[in-house]
């Protein structure tokens, strides 16, 4: 039997459907079954502390980037930040008297007072982690753009940090104390290699718990600085030119 023109553009319309519903179905099945991709993390072995596999020598990349997205949910991304290593706030004192090098480098990137000072850094914001089944209510991971390099992550929970000090000390050990009073809560710290974990056990303005992390590459924060004072040098040098 003899198809006309039309017939057969309906046939291979029909067959050409066919195919591709056989094939979405096929990738449907399968993907349902496929794990979430692994963290990419660099390959020389990290050391000191880490958040999903991120560590100081973590590099950061898109496939990184997708991948947070899968553990944490959509991320919003900002460049050219500010930097604020106090965390929460009102610790300013506790990290003035206990944290000097975390303090003293705090001044170094806010070296204009009471001036914004932006860095050449990426800083990824996760607000829904909680609906990943991560009891974590904002974090924030900073990174250098010149070396692709973590710098500080910081993290808040609305709990009272109960069990992420008891995980914490698992993993790493017994934490130093520090009861900073009323205002500030308890403070748990953890120090490794260049590195310093934070935890702060506080309260909000209603008096409802919450704690805070921060994860400090101090290598990587010192490294930052040191490229910032130099680039400064030469801006003021050809200033004298002129």
């Amino acid at each position: 039997m003899a198809f006309s023109k039309r017939n057969l553009l309906v046939l291979f319309t029909i067959l050409g459907v066919g195919i591709v519903g056989v094939l979405g179905a096929w990738w449907w099945l399968s993907s349902k079954d496929r794990p979430a991709p692994n963290l990419p993390i660099s390959d020389s072995e990290q050391t000191g502390f880490t958040f999903f596999n991120i560590g100081q020598r973590t590099i950061l990349t898109k496939a990184l980037r997708d991948a947070l997205q899968e553990k944490l949910g959509p991320d919003a991304i900002e460049t050219k930040t500010t930097i604020d290593l106090i965390l929460p706030a009102e610790a300013e004192a506790v990290f003035q008297n206990h944290f000097q090098e975390v303090f003293s480098a705090n001044r170094s990137l806010n070296h204009l007072y009471e001036e914004r000072v932006e860095h050449d850094t990426t800083r990824l914001i996760y607000r829904y982690a909680r609906k990943a089944n991560i009891p974590i209510d904002y974090i924030q991971l900073l990174f250098d753009n010149h070396s692709k390099s973590p710098l500080f992550f910081s993290m808040m929970s609305k709990t009272d940090g109960g069990t992420t000090i008891k995980e914490l000390s698992n993993k790493y050990g017994p934490p130093g104390v520090i009861d900073g009073g009323p205002q500030t809560g308890k403070t748990f710290f953890w120090k490794k290699d260049a590195n310093i974990l934070i935890a702060t056990l506080t309260q909000n303005r209603i008096g409802m718990p919450e704690h805070y992390l921060g994860f400090y590459f101090m290598e990587n924060i010192r490294a930052l600085i040191d490229l910032e004072s130099q680039q400064r040098k030469k801006h003021r040098g050809l200033g004298d030119a002129f």
